[in-house]
């Protein structure tokens, strides 16, 4: 597929069908999302992959009851049904780490660490798309769930989910996309603000 077509057919899709993803299709994936731009090649991005139904359930739990998911599932009701979950993370120690280093002290107060999170979850979302898939990314409401359940450390971000799988039905936007892109030109400043 071309890039431009891989950009334009980019869309957050909450529909997902049962069927499994193949393998050489989610190494894919998680190879093109490492390599995303580091900061500093800190390379504190890390990912907790959930395929197996009782770890994708954990996850789906940390979002509360059944009676609080019910809200969603009326929505959007193959959402749990998708294969892969990835669980995007980033560890700030790394970056503390190598900003902490000579050529790099001082340089910036960015929390690079989420910047990177972003670039890598891009590629994700892109590749998704380049194998013929579709994703949504998703935020986090419990953290220490996750990290309890998943054993992941205490100074590792779970900056979010990307839901991985195969299209469920007609594409359905969510309701924020009735508030429109706006246009390039609204957004883009030549030579200063």
């Amino acid at each position: 597929m071309e890039f431009q077509d891989v950009v334009n057919r980019r869309k957050m899709v909450r529909s997902f069908s049962s069927r499994q993803v193949d393998d050489s299709i989610l190494s894919t994936i998680l190879s093109n999302m490492n390599k995303s731009p580091s900061a500093g090649f800190s390379q504190g991005i890390e990912f907790v992959v959930l395929r197996s139904d009782d770890r994708r359930q954990i996850f789906f739990r940390q979002w509360g009851s059944e009676e609080d998911r019910k809200s969603y599932r009326e929505s959007w009701p193959h959402l749990e049904q998708a294969p892969i979950i990835i669980l995007v993370c980033s560890d700030e120690s790394r970056y503390q780490e190598r900003y902490g280093e000579l050529d790099k002290k001082g340089l910036s107060e960015i929390p690079w660490w989420f910047v990177d999170a972003g670039m890598s979850t891009l590629l994700g979302l892109l590749s998704t798309v380049d194998a013929g898939l579709v994703a949504t990314f998703t935020g986090v409401k419990n953290q220490d769930y996750l990290r309890h359940h998943l054993h992941i450390p205490v100074q590792v971000h779970i900056v979010g989910a990307l839901l991985i799988g195969y299209q469920e039905g007609d594409y359905r936007p969510s309701s924020s996309v009735a508030r429109g892109r706006r246009p390039t030109e609204e957004i883009v400043h030549y030579d200063g603000w």
